[in-house]
């Protein structure tokens, strides 16, 4: 952790990690893309274990240590990119998220918009101070009676496929296709984080 923050940005208040079962998985993860962007230095971690010591650590030298798929995450500001070209949510984007919302019901905590995945259409985060996805998995299968936090769906309105699907969304006869498309989605996040138990 030391090397990590000789390497850290000016302002850099938070060591980032992720964790999941395959590096080669991690390196390639959707969530990494901002990161990427900033050149924000992100711990891959394929040990549930490690990141069950970091959660108990909590702080390495008065900087928060913070899994990549938290809403926890900070970005410093020293980092931002300039003249960032974000284009603006499509027409119809709106109604994706709706019809996602009703598709998915209280299988996620909520579905929003998010800028910060680039073309990925959607990633999952868990909410403040909830563990990764990984990690809850591991305890679930070592206490039954754990309960998972339900995650937060952030869909891209970058991604060219969401802009398709808000495109397709003027015409009510395309919902339920949308629908399915929020589902099959919602799959795929899951899998990418190793946790799809119900492929669509």
């Amino acid at each position: 952790l030391d090397d990590y923050l000789k390497r850290s940005a000016e302002g850099q208040s938070q060591i980032y990690y992720l964790t999941g079962l395959k590096l080669d998985a991690l390196a390639n993860h959707q969530r990494l893309a901002p990161f990427r962007k900033r050149n924000l230095e992100v711990l891959l971690l394929d040990d549930p274990v490690d990141e069950y010591a970091l959660v108990q650590l909590r702080k390495y030298q008065d900087k928060d240590l913070v899994s990549i798929d938290s809403t926890d995450v900070k970005f410093p500001e020293s980092t931002d990119p300039v003249n960032e070209d974000v284009k603006a949510a499509p027409k119809g984007f709106a109604r994706v998220l709706e019809l996602f919302r009703g598709a998915l019901g209280d299988e996620v905590k909520e579905v929003r918009e998010t800028s910060q995945i680039g073309d990925a259409p959607c990633a999952l985060v868990n909410p403040e101070g909830g563990y990764s996805r990984v990690l809850q998995q591991v305890l679930r299968q070592n206490a039954k009676e754990y309960q998972p936090t339900k995650p937060v769906l952030e869909v891209s309105s970058q991604s060219a496929f969401l802009a398709r699907l808000a495109e397709l969304s003027n015409n009510a006869a395309n919902d339920e296709f949308i629908r399915d498309c929020g589902r099959q989605l919602y799959a795929n996040a899951q899998l990418l984080d190793g946790l799809n138990t119900d492929p669509q």
